[in-house]
């Protein structure tokens, strides 16, 4: 099992799990074969798997439960390449402010996940090919949670530019 060990910042195989919050691993890097320990948890997430936020845009003209099958492959993927699959939200039907692959509805879905580079590689590989995903976006997330994206939507920050705007009507 490859890692990266945030103590050492390189490749790393793991010799031993000594508990819930300690793993002993050897420096790939390391001629001698050093052993150190790293504590999770680390920077880099569970054993060097990273949180990553994918989020697609799949064409409005297509069934229901192609969409569906489309999203269940990709969580086949996140699981079948050694990663985590958290959770997804589907945010509905919207329409697009320019047309993609002569589209200009998409239904999107969000997901939330961790793994590592190769989980992102075969993310990208399958629906770069799949015809039904309009775009894609996948981002290495920075750990803060949100509780929905409508709470992020409904977030008092618009009060500021309305209160500018009546300012100026003045």
């Amino acid at each position: 099992m490859h890692v990266v060990c945030c103590a050492a910042c390189c490749a790393a195989r793991v010799t031993q799990i000594t508990g819930p919050e300690t793993i002993t691993i050897q420096l790939a890097s390391a001629p001698s074969g050093r052993v150190i320990q790293a504590f999770y948890p680390c920077t880099e997430g569970v054993f060097g798997l990273r949180d990553y936020e994918t989020v697609i845009i799949w064409s409005a003209s297509i069934p229901e439960g192609d969409i569906e099958n489309g999203h269940d492959r990709v969580v086949e993927i996140i699981k079948g390449d050694g990663g985590t699959y958290i959770g997804s939200d589907k945010w509905s039907r919207r329409i697009l402010a320019y047309p993609i692959k002569k589209q200009t509805e998409g239904i999107y879905h969000f997901l939330k996940w961790n793994g590592d580079q190769d989980v992102t590689a075969a993310i990208d590989k399958h629906l770069k090919i799949n015809e039904n995903c309009l775009r894609y976006l996948t981002l290495r997330s920075d750990g803060e949670e949100l509780s929905s994206w409508e709470d992020k939507m409904d977030d008092d920050s618009n009060d500021i530019v309305e209160e500018d705007m009546e300012s100026e009507d003045q």
